[in-house]
Order: C-alpha cells, then sequence, then structure tokens
C-alpha cells in the first residue's frame, strides 16, 4: 500500500493584495474620472471643470457642501393660535416660507418668553426657494405671555413673529 504523501499548496496571493488587479479593478480610484470624461466626450457637452476636479467635488460628503449654502431669509406669519384651558396650554401653528433663493435647510422653531415649555411638533424642515410649511406649536404659557416665535434655519437668520389670539366668538 503506497502511503500518501502531503504537498504544500500553492501559495496564492489574496485578489485584494495583487497590484495589478487593485489599479484596474472596480474600485480603482480613477473609474469615477475615467467615466466622467467618457461622457464628456460621448456627449460633447463641455464641462465646467476637467475630469479631476469634478471627481473631487463628487467625492466631498453632502453634508460638507450643505454647510456651504449661500443666506436665505424666511418669511413667517401666524395661522392659529388658541389657549385651551383643558391642557392649560397654547397650541397654534405658524406657516413659514422660504423667501430667499436658495434651499432653507434645518429650519425649526421656537416660542419666545418667560420660562415657558414648549415645543414645535413638525421638528425640522427643509424648504425650497419659494416652498412654504405649517408648523404646529404647544406652550405652557399663556398668550399674553408669549414674546414672539421665532423660526430660524442652519442658512436662515431668526424671523419672529407677535403671537396674537383672536378673541373667541360667543356661540
Amino acid at each position: 500500500m503506497e502511503e500518501a504523501g502531503w504537498e504544500e499548496p500553492l501559495q496564492v496571493e489574496p485578489h485584494w493584495t495583487r497590484a495589478d488587479i487593485k489599479a484596474y479593478g472596480p474600485y480603482w480610484r480613477g473609474t469615477l474620472q475615467l467615466a466622467l470624461g467618457l461622457l464628456r466626450h460621448a456627449s460633447g457637452i463641455p464641462f465646467r471643470a476637467g475630469p479631476q476636479a469634478l471627481v473631487e467635488e463628487l467625492q466631498r460628503p453632502l453634508f460638507e457642501q450643505l454647510a456651504e449654502l449661500a443666506p436665505t431669509s424666511l418669511e413667517v406669519s401666524v395661522e392659529r393660535a388658541e389657549w385651551d384651558e383643558e391642557t392649560a396650554q397654547t397650541a397654534g401653528a405658524v406657516r413659514v416660507r422660504n423667501a430667499g433663493p436658495v434651499v432653507a435647510r434645518l429650519v425649526r422653531g421656537s416660542v419666545r418668553g418667560p420660562g415657558s415649555d414648549w415645543r414645535f411638533r413638525d421638528g425640522f424642515v427643509d424648504l425650497l426657494p419659494g416652498e412654504e410649511a405649517l408648523l404646529r406649536f404647544e406652550t405652557t404659557a399663556t398668550p399674553d405671555e408669549v414674546e414672539a416665535l421665532e423660526l430660524r434655519g442652519q442658512n436662515a437668520s431668526p424671523a419672529r413673529v407677535q403671537l396674537t389670539v383672536e378673541p373667541a366668538i360667543p356661540a
């Protein structure tokens, strides 16, 4: 009976360490640059920058680009506000409009007044130029105690509006 001998397995280099595959594989750093160059050539449309400059811009994280947005302005008006005796709070809604030429990022509201507990129920919103949103709020302050409702965005200066409550019409 012959004895089976042990042979050393072939020394195979893993594909992720091979320089030739790394240089031209799907994770090659020049893939995006090459694709942009081919797109420019095939479409005949000149780009505003060369493929390498566009690649560098496209590889920037989105949050960095959004942090550099130009300033915009907000217009604010009170849609409704009423005091509720049962819950002991003022509740209402504010209409906010992006009056500027760029998107207004992370628009949020606050109630200004002495020591009141408040919240805007709709959280943060992004508004395109000319777009409006209705934001609901609640506060433990009476309408007389509220100094102002203030809305601001990441790239928008604060906009304030006075809270006015219409008297209830007797039934």
